[in-house]
């Protein structure tokens, strides 16, 4: 408390992911009086004690807890649309959606393709792995590899995070790629022909990513390259990729019916180009990191009385909102 005193914030801007920082939070929150912006990214409070023991009561302890920190708050912030309709049910406040932005100068400049393969059709997944992602990425292995050997069509599939999966042995059509530098990442997606977008669809993994929406998202959107989306039909991520169309989506992880959603998309460009371009459109509308940034920064603004600012807290207002 001597170093935020010291630091003297006009707002408080907590993001809390643990029963330990949710606690945190609201101890400072009580603390400092001045405002609060809550901002939530995954419903991990529905999740933590998920068929743990005593699940039941950490449940409404932890969402009892949470309350408390939302009527402390003075704006709320959720991830996804989804989100804040669930949480103003739960917790009685308005949440504002932020997506994850993009910085459109950086994924629209005129960059070489990093070509994974020239002689395949390739789909690639880049981003981290575990819970709620792993078991759909082996399910979209396996449907891969019967699609190769079972009727000849040649796809390659390659799954770029920061360690090999265990099981990516096993396939012979999947590979593993180490992580690039961020500044690569338009000329790899690029250079893909597909880009997966997956979640689990254990009850479990449900339940953590029911309401999130993934960085990768808007990221793939800018891409130009088409996104093929596996997740629940109960997700955030579905339903804006599905609804909105800038996804091709499946909504079933069985093996056979991957297989049989693929052969529709993979050779019926016209329903790719329909897909990528419609994502395109909706990243520059809805994720441009400028856009987002000023509409962001005038929310906090309107938190304060800016005539009892001193001068060198007004830098904000130079932006051309």
């Amino acid at each position: 408390m001597d170093w935020v005193k010291e630091f003297n914030p006009d707002i408080v801007y907590i993001q809390v992911s643990t029963r330990d920082s949710l606690l945190f939070g609201k101890a400072l929150a009580k603390e400092l009086d001045i405002p609060v912006v809550l901002h939530q990214m995954d419903d991990w409070l529905h999740s933590i004690s998920f068929g743990g023991l005593f699940s039941n009561y950490w449940k409404k302890k932890i969402n009892q807890e949470f309350q408390e920190l939302v009527d402390l708050s003075t704006l709320c912030l959720s991830i996804s649309d989804l989100m804040g309709i669930e949480y103003y049910k739960r917790f009685g406040k308005k949440f504002v959606t932020y997506h994850n932005p993009v910085d459109l100068s950086f994924w629209n400049a005129n960059q070489d393709e990093i070509s994974l393969n020239d002689q395949a059709i390739t789909v690639l997944y880049a981003g981290r792995t575990g819970f709620g992602i792993g078991t759909s990425l082996k399910s979209f292995a396996q449907a891969v590899e019967e699609l190769n050997k079972e009727e000849g069509i040649g796809i390659e599939f390659y799954i770029q995070t920061v360690e090999p999966l265990s099981w990516i042995d096993d396939f012979e059509f999947t590979h593993y790629r180490g992580l690039v530098a961020y500044s690569k990442l338009p000329k790899l997606f690029r250079g893909a022909d597909f880009l997966l977008l997956p979640c689990d669809f254990s009850q479990k993994s449900i339940e953590f990513l029911r309401y999130s929406m993934p960085t990768k998202a808007p990221e793939y959107m800018i891409s130009g390259t088409p996104t093929i989306l596996l997740a629940p039909k109960e997700t955030a991520v579905y339903q804006y990729g599905s609804s909105q169309k800038w996804a091709f989506s499946i909504d079933n992880d069985a093996v056979p019916n991957i297989k049989k959603k693929l052969k529709e998309f993979l050779f019926n460009q016209e329903l790719q180009y329909e897909y990528s371009s419609k994502a395109l459109k909706l990243a520059m509308k809805n994720h441009d990191s400028q856009l987002i940034r000023n509409r962001f920064l005038v929310d906090f603004i309107k938190l304060l009385d800016i005539n009892d600012l001193p001068n060198d807290k007004l830098v904000a207002q130079k932006i051309d909102f």
